[in-house]
């Protein structure tokens, strides 16, 4: 939709578009500290998909985390990492403390390559 204004056709949706985010990011901290690193496209992705300012602000800073486009913030949102994330967190927490992927090497075990065999020696 288009419409003409002293003589010259603008474009309406990115009007609507600059007032919705207006309307969905109210505090300036907020905005000033996290939406404003993120691409126009990434917060217009934001502005259709999610209905919740908290849902918004999550996916907004692990944008800027992982350095997601628009089309990565697409695909989170879609696949609803934010439940998903939130379930492995818990699957993986052992009386209160979070247990890691890999374990730590210990320091006094030194790991050597060779082509025949990987070996691990104390030192």
């Amino acid at each position: 939709m288009s419409v003409r204004l002293w003589g010259v056709q603008l474009r309406v949706s990115p009007y609507r578009y600059m007032r919705k985010f207006a309307e969905c990011w109210p505090d300036r901290t907020i905005v000033q500290r996290t939406v404003a690193q993120i691409p126009w496209r990434s917060n217009l992705a934001l502005l259709d998909k999610l209905q919740d300012m908290e849902t918004r602000l999550w996916y907004a800073r692990r944008t800027i985390d992982y350095g997601w486009g628009k089309d990565m913030l697409a695909i989170q949102i879609d696949t609803r990492l934010q439940e998903r994330e939130g379930k492995a967190i818990q699957t993986l927490s052992v009386y209160g403390s979070w247990v890691p992927f890999w374990p730590r090497q210990p320091k006094n075990v030194r790991l050597s390559f060779s082509p025949a065999s990987l070996t691990a020696t104390a030192t």
